[in-house]
């Protein structure tokens, strides 16, 4: 894919309040995105930033968010705040790198009080604990919810989320700023992307064993390979396929429907890779 083919728009300021954007600096990305409640990851360098923007990235819980693609199609890599910042020389050049992560600020200020005397759905438990958090939050199709005869909380919403989860059979994580739960191993949508020669698919996919299998924290991932091996794809960026969504992925070593379990995201907008890495397992019917 040709390098000028390639765009981006990287934007940061405070939440609500307008900040700056670039769309033409020299940018590197590497996001790290996987099915579990521990915030994604991303690093990303620009260079020759001016020294307001610098200044605006400073802020504390400055917030970033990186839509990155070809000409005419963008999709968000990633949202965030951002949790520290290097800027230093690069030959003649200056490099500032940026490390965020995506819901930090939520997961760590959002404090909530529950209080529900009458029998409760635990999923409007979950509705409210989103709301307190101002996050958004979407339900997989075959997410089932308990009622809840009372329920009383003080603290971290974080607790609520794992608590509730856990006690419904169910998973949750944050994409892109918004709260996913799922039961285990099922996509959030049934849509499925189409990944093959044709559409941007690298090389042959390689088989995984489960040892081979990294996505996110080990213990709260233990649970959900199970002995599904899986496969590693690779194809040129397309950050509209997230965690938790549906590919059809079509080869000549595989074919089939699969949930994608954890993708990196790389880019150079100058040289180098702009591509896609996933981990993908049959998802639960």
């Amino acid at each position: 894919m040709a390098n000028w083919l390639r765009a981006y728009q990287f934007s940061a300021g405070q939440a609500g309040a307008c900040g700056f954007a670039v769309t033409e600096l020299h940018i590197q990305f590497s996001v790290e995105k996987a099915d579990v409640a521990s915030p994604n990851t991303a690093k990303i360098s620009l260079w020759n930033l001016s020294e307001a923007h610098k200044a605006a990235l400073e802020e504390k819980d400055c917030v970033v968010t990186l839509n990155a693609g070809y000409s005419g199609n963008t999709p968000m890599v990633l949202t965030g705040t951002v949790t520290n910042v290097v800027t230093e020389d690069d030959g003649a050049d200056q490099k500032t790198t940026i490390d965020v992560l995506d819901g930090r600020r939520e997961l760590r200020d959002s404090y909530v009080t529950f209080g529900y005397l009458q029998p409760t759905d635990s999923k409007l438990i979950l509705q409210d604990a989103a709301g307190q958090m101002g996050l958004p939050i979407t339900f997989s199709q075959g997410a089932t919810f308990k009622p809840l005869e009372s329920y009383s909380y003080v603290g971290l919403a974080k607790n609520v989320l794992d608590k509730v989860c856990a006690s419904n059979n169910l998973t949750w994580t944050i994409q892109n700023g918004i709260i996913q739960v799922t039961r285990s191993n099922e996509p959030i949508s049934t849509i499925a992307h189409l990944i093959s020669p044709q559409t941007g698919l690298i090389g042959s996919p390689k088989k995984l064993t489960q040892s081979e299998k990294n996505s996110g924290n080990a213990e709260e991932n233990s649970s959900k390979n199970k002995a599904q091996a899986g496969w590693e794809i690779r194809y040129f960026l397309n950050a509209a396929i997230g965690v938790n969504d549906l590919v059809q992925l079509q080869s000549k070593a595989v074919n089939g429907i699969f949930r994608v379990e954890s993708v990196k995201l790389e880019g150079d907008n100058m040289a180098g890779d702009w591509l896609c890495t996933a981990q993908i397992v049959e998802a639960a019917s």
